[in-house]
């Protein structure tokens, strides 16, 4: 090791985008070279995870980035009384952003370090437009997007999906009642929470699924995320209503391994979970399920040695593993290296619709054509971050986060 490649300081960057906000660490060593990964996180504690990832990172000053896997057992190790959830994503955080600085010390890109193999052809990536319509019913003042006001109006956004040339959407429960909105109950802030969406409730999926298929030019298939919203004793009914419409899969997360008993042994729907878990041990009750055909890795969360891991034991027990990624575009490019190590990848999560400053904050930005994004190994990540855009938003939310980051490390 010489100081040239020590460690010697970190930041963290934040970019308001709308509903949530997108986080990045970037470490850089005594001589100016950087690394840099997303750690964005929706559904979370946001200040925490800032707040643990500061502290992670700060074990990191002084140390060789070209050694990932032991800096990455050491701040398990140090953490384990608290090594779940934040705490685990924090850590993945600082192990991604090593990867990135470690490759462009190197030379070589993040595939060559991981299984030897260097791959200088431009590949294309088949990707999905994820949360297709979501987006539209709930921030389209954000996104710059046509408004949902009616069910209708999801016949004119299937439409798009086919004349963009996705081969699938993967949508989520939609309610048309009164005004448009999104079910998320198992999401829910209040203190008495809503109840899940149960058999009552299930003709508004199939109501939705009707209006996305109705392009009257070519098939489509959906995939429907029911997230943590759907009671788990209606699982059996709900996947046999939306059977007819040929779903890619159906996509559950499971507060226990337990619900799994909800599931039909047989169907010809396949079953995608894992997008909110972390850690290996975690996924073994679903990589050993006949129920389970296909697993979700998020990699910002996991980190790349574990989400690696993850993925092979997956393919090797027969499963397909998608990559969960609704992120920024630097996190696409984190997730399209993933790809590229996977020997077998189901399509890749991708959202076509996002507020217009995420082209601006990276110096590379990602577009789908015809339902692939084209993709070429390069050092790290392959992306930097340009710039962080406010996009106009003054919420009290976003400034509490400012001044969180900025007493940390300094805002970009």
């Amino acid at each position: 090791m010489t100081d040239q490649t020590i460690i010697h300081t970190f930041a963290i960057h934040s970019c308001p985008a709308g509903w949530r906000d997108w986080f990045f660490l970037t470490f850089e060593t005594s001589s100016g070279t950087q690394g840099t990964s997303e750690f964005t996180e929706s559904n979370g504690p946001k200040t925490g995870l800032l707040t643990t990832v500061h502290e992670a990172a700060s074990q990191v000053i002084g140390c060789d980035p070209r050694d990932v896997e032991n800096i990455t057992k050491a701040l398990r190790r140090q953490f384990q009384q608290s090594l779940g959830g934040t705490t685990w994503k924090a850590i993945a955080a600082v192990e991604n952003a090593l990867w990135d600085l470690r490759s462009k010390l190197e030379g070589v890109t993040i595939s060559h370090l991981i299984d030897g193999k260097s791959n200088s052809a431009t590949n294309s990536i088949p990707v999905y437009w994820s949360h297709c319509g979501t987006s539209r019913i709930r921030a389209s003042e954000l996104i710059g997007r046509p408004p949902i006001l009616s069910i209708s109006d999801l016949q004119k956004i299937g439409e798009e999906v086919v004349s963009e040339k996705f081969s699938a959407f993967k949508t989520n429960i939609f309610d048309f009642m009164k005004s448009p909105k999104v079910l998320m109950p198992g999401f829910s802030p209040e203190v008495f929470a809503p109840e899940l969406v149960g058999k009552d409730k299930h003709f508004l999926i199939e109501d939705a699924l009707d209006a996305f298929t109705q392009n009257g030019t070519q098939p489509i298939q959906p995939i429907v995320d029911l997230n943590y919203n759907v009671e788990p004793s209606s699982y059996k009914d709900l996947i046999s209503r939306i059977q007819r419409f040929e779903p890619k899969w159906i996509e559950i997360d499971f507060r226990s391994q337990f619900d799994l008993k909800n599931l039909p042994m047989t169907s010809e729907v396949p079953i995608c979970t894992g997008e909110n878990l972390l850690g290996l041990d975690a996924y073994e009750p679903y990589l050993r399920s006949r129920k389970i055909s296909i697993i979700s890795i998020d990699l910002l969360w996991n980190g790349l040695s574990e989400s690696v891991l993850i993925a092979r034991r997956a393919l090797a027990m027969g499963k397909k593993v998608t990559v969960h990624n609704y992120y920024s575009h630097f996190a696409t490019s984190m997730a399209l290296t993933f790809a590229e190590l996977l020997s077998d990848n189901e399509l890749l999560e991708f959202d076509y619709d996002d507020v217009p400053w995420r082209e601006n904050i990276v110096t590379k930005n990602h577009r789908a054509q015809e339902g692939q994004i084209q993709f070429q190994s390069s050092l790290g990540w392959g992306n930097e971050i340009k710039e962080c855009v406010i996009g106009g938003l003054t919420s009290e939310r976003v400034e509490s986060y400012r001044a969180l980051v900025n007493s940390l490390t300094g805002f970009l």
